[in-house]
């Protein structure tokens, strides 16, 4: 995936001054029959400069008939996708990692599913400390 189809709606400095952060996915619709987008809160941030990752809890997916299919033939690879799992995203990377501490794996995956990988953030909370040495 081109590094294009990552937009950042938002910037480490309005992070760091308080915001909350989503992530927004849209699927490709040439590889998706029936795509919906998907948005999620990443409580968990990690900001290096103007690069930012950023998480959301554990959450365990639901299973279809096509992914137990799926399951079956990946057993032998460790590849579970009801175990309960963590995803990072970031603002310049196009991939995701994908965390299961149930399974003691991490794991980088391309984003290649998605046409947009859209970050937004908004006002939620208030600054509690300033460095005022900054300005």
């Amino acid at each position: 995936m081109p590094k294009s189809h990552l937009v950042a709606e938002t910037s480490s400095e309005e992070l760091l001054n308080g915001e909350s952060l989503r992530v927004i996915l849209h699927p490709d619709s040439k590889r998706d029959a029936q795509p919906s987008s998907e948005s999620y809160e990443l409580k968990h941030i990690f900001i290096d400069g103007d690069i930012f990752w950023g998480s959301f809890g554990t959450i365990a997916h639901s299973v279809t008939l096509e992914q137990t299919a799926q399951q079956e033939a990946h057993k032998d690879k460790g590849i579970n996708s009801s175990i309960p799992c963590a995803y990072a995203y970031s603002n310049h990377y196009s991939f995701a990692t994908i965390f299961s501490y149930l399974m003691n794996v991490t794991r980088f995956t391309e984003t290649l599913a998605y046409e947009h990988i859209r970050f937004v953030s908004k006002q939620t909370d208030q600054i509690i400390w300033e460095d005022h040495k900054k300005k």
